[in-house]
């Protein structure tokens, strides 16, 4: 649950800070401008998802899917028909459907999910949001201080993009494991990179010696 949290928040993170360079290198001036608005809108969910996602495989596992399924089928049809009215009414916003999507699917998995899986566990529904909570509070710091030091730097080409984004990833997965790791997986997670950096000095040495 933890890296596949880090493997959704970061990437999403640098989406926000890296999105307009992205796209404009990648088709520029082809609605470089709007691709990182919709690109961040419809991939919010998939920041709750991605750290709450095994509270979502709890109600199978307790065979309680007949409500979440049923309260699903009705967040469809509403998404349907508010995107279907409002897009009649309000004409060329192509912000509209996917606004609506998304905000339908955050009240659907960030409130009504977690609420029922601690009905059914009968446990505190603080104990579901902990880990989302810190995740949250963390990556805002991260991109506010991200989007400032890049405009510190200058992004022209597609290697600088990448340079910069694997500088800046790097560091924002670093800040994700200090905050979601207890101190245990910490240690656990040193000892492992301090195995490997060795094994790698000891093959460089190797290596010179021959």
């Amino acid at each position: 649950q933890k890296i596949f949290s880090v493997l959704t928040t970061v990437p999403i993170a640098l989406l926000i800070v890296f999105g307009n360079d992205f796209f404009l290198l990648w088709i520029p001036g082809v609605y470089s401008d709007v691709l990182p608005k919709l690109s961040l809108i419809l991939l919010l969910p998939l920041l709750i998802h991605g750290n709450m996602w095994s509270i979502y495989s709890v109600n199978v596992v307790l065979n309680k899917v007949k409500i979440p399924s049923l309260i699903l089928l009705f967040s469809g049809g509403t998404a349907l028909s508010l995107s279907l009215l409002l897009s009649s009414s309000i004409k060329e916003n192509i912000f509209i459907i996917p606004i609506i999507t998304t905000s339908i699917s955050l009240l659907y998995y960030f409130l009504f999910i977690p609420s029922y899986t601690a009905k059914c566990m009968d446990i505190k529904l603080f104990v579901l949001y902990n880990n989302l909570l810190k995740t949250i509070g963390m990556i805002s710091i991260y991109i506010v201080l991200a989007i400032y030091a890049k405009s510190l730097v200058i992004i022209g080409s597609w290697g600088d993009f990448f340079f910069w984004s694997t500088i800046f990833g790097t560091l924002g997965v670093v800040a994700h494991l200090g905050v979601i790791l207890n101190k245990n997986e910490r240690i656990k997670i040193y000892s492992i990179c301090k195995y490997f950096i060795k094994r790698l000095t000891n093959h460089g040495r190797k290596n010179v010696q021959k």
